[in-house]
């Protein structure tokens, strides 16, 4: 809830605003609760089953019109679990998460956005061989000081192209955020999140991604934020953000060509190092 946090914007590298949809819901069942051994705090836990229906107008989807691809339809089977310990030292709190999908995507490709000739469509299917998503993540909060920490790796070994090629990509991110209320009406921010996507492609040659160091490899994000309580119900966050990077186009980040589609993979480039500022206003009831 925004409400309820001093950033703007969550750490993109574990909370990419553009896979939210793929990342927050399912259609399915959840069991939860919480138990309480004796003197080792409480331990709370979430498992679920589903039917992981993406939308078609996500990051993902929108990723692969760069290619020519537009998907129509998204889903597959999903199941995890979280299990969350609230430690006996007040205000520590340390979790994991697990998540694992069978998805399978299909739509139609245009194989002249990519190697030119006639503007055709032809059906186009992807589905996974491997996927799953690994996270980790600790909190503790003294007084008005909160201090965060997340690790998160995503494995994804899919089929490409209706079964043409195959494609692994092993995003891996993490974040480490520190938030402190200042007065009643004012509470400072800051936090660093690094993303770094590997990927390997057989097409049929072998492809793979270059050295970390390269700017289509990372994202490195450093921000600060300002979060003004203007009355008690409305609120505002002036947040700077200063990245490296911009990860490719293997896996979504943020980062697009511009407009829709790159005519014969001519993409616009990208430069190495982006700035941005986020203001972002809520009023709460």
């Amino acid at each position: 809830m925004d409400s309820l946090r001093t950033f703007a914007l969550l750490p993109q590298g574990v909370y990419s605003t553009d896979m939210r949809d793929s990342t927050l819901a399912h259609v399915g069942g959840d069991v939860y609760g919480t138990v309480s051994p004796h003197l080792l705090g409480s331990f709370s836990y979430t498992g679920y089953v589903g039917d992981n229906i993406e939308s078609v107008y996500g990051g993902y989807p929108y990723l692969l019109q760069i290619y020519g691809i537009r998907l129509d339809h998204s889903s597959g089977l999903t199941w995890g679990g979280d299990l969350r310990w609230n430690t006996p030292a007040k205000g520590l709190v340390a979790g994991a998460s697990y998540e694992n999908n069978d998805i399978r995507n299909t739509g139609t490709l245009n194989p002249s956005v990519v190697l030119g000739g006639p503007d055709i469509s032809v059906p186009y299917w992807e589905a996974s061989r491997r996927e799953f998503i690994q996270q980790f993540y600790g909190e503790y909060v003294i007084g008005n000081l909160r201090l965060d920490s997340e690790f998160r790796r995503f494995w994804r070994d899919y089929t490409i192209f209706s079964g043409q090629f195959e494609a692994t990509i092993t995003p891996k991110s993490w974040y480490a955020s520190a938030d402190y209320r200042l007065t009643r009406r004012l509470a400072l921010g800051a936090y660093y999140s690094s993303y770094v996507c590997d990927w390997l492609v057989t097409v049929p040659n072998t492809f793979e991604s270059p050295s970390v160091s390269a700017p289509d490899c990372h994202l490195y994000d450093k921000v600060a934020v300002m979060r003004f309580d203007l009355t008690s119900s409305w609120y505002v966050k002036p947040e700077g953000h200063f990245m490296d990077g911009y990860a490719g186009f293997m896996y979504p980040d943020g980062f697009y060509p511009v407009g829709d589609r790159c005519p014969n993979s001519q993409c616009a480039p990208l430069k190495p190092k982006t700035n941005a500022l986020v203001i972002r206003t809520g009023w709460s009831f």
